[in-house]
């Protein structure tokens, strides 16, 4: 199983194995800076040069997928991307090159996974959770090891 970020900085690539009757670990990561929301200004237009390093960093995720038999993928873009007007345009030509389906995730989607990190990882009961994101933050409190509203 692996999980592609695809950050407003950075692309991120892990690779996860699970064993029946104990945790998933940790085979390998890739993280590239990719800084994707280079230069979109007011308008929060996706630019050339940082589209190009989006589009080769993704093919080299999807070579080493295939080179490492890994089937299961998926591949998820937060802030910038999501954000973006021409985030189809980047989506589709990442698909074409690649066959990655790109699944565009929420704020709220964000700040979800970053919950069930912070309670699959430590023992923290209560306590507040911060991921900042290099075009958004979340910002979350736990109560109880549940996300509280």
């Amino acid at each position: 199983m692996a999980v592609i970020d695809m950050g407003s900085n950075s692309f991120r690539l892990v690779v996860f194995q699970y064993e029946p009757g104990s945790w998933w670990s940790l085979v390998d990561e890739i993280r590239e800076a990719t800084r994707v929301s280079a230069g979109m200004g007011e308008e929060g237009v996706l630019q050339p040069g940082p589209m190009d390093r989006a589009l080769h960093t993704a093919a080299v995720f999807a070579s080493f997928l295939k080179a490492s038999g890994v089937e299961r993928v998926d591949p998820v873009a937060t802030s910038a991307i999501r954000d973006a007007p021409n985030r189809d345009e980047l989506l589709a030509e990442i698909r074409e090159r690649t066959g990655l389906e790109v699944r565009v995730i929420s704020g709220a989607e964000e700040t979800w996974y970053g919950y069930l990190a912070i309670v699959n990882s430590l023992t923290l009961t209560d306590g507040f959770g911060i991921d900042m994101g290099g075009g958004s933050v979340q910002l979350m409190r736990i109560k109880d090891r549940q996300l509280a509203e």
